[in-house]
């Protein structure tokens, strides 16, 4: 009777019931990271945010001060298409 035993799945394994839950469930550096990210291509898509402020310029970042650029080059991943759900999928 070995292929009637059935087998738990853990609650991380388990399926989300809804978005909201599969969000919370995020550990909190990734899920920071995946909403500057949707925020970041959310915001140039719709023109809020210009691309050229978000480009890492080491002479902007030492002249000038511009720390955000550290970061801010690492969350945007294009436009909103199929690669871009892909690469937040593999985040």
């Amino acid at each position: 009777m070995r292929g009637s035993r059935r087998t738990r799945t853990p609650d991380a394994m388990a399926p989300a019931a809804s978005p909201s839950d599969w969000y919370n469930s995020l550990p909190p550096v990734c899920k920071a990271w995946g909403t500057a990210c949707f925020a970041c291509t959310l915001f140039s898509q719709f023109g809020l945010v210009d691309l050229r402020n978000l480009y890492l310029n080491w002479a902007l970042v030492s002249g000038k001060f511009q720390v955000w650029r550290l970061l801010t080059n690492f969350c945007f991943l294009g436009k909103f298409s199929f690669p871009f759900l892909m690469r937040m999928m593999m985040m």
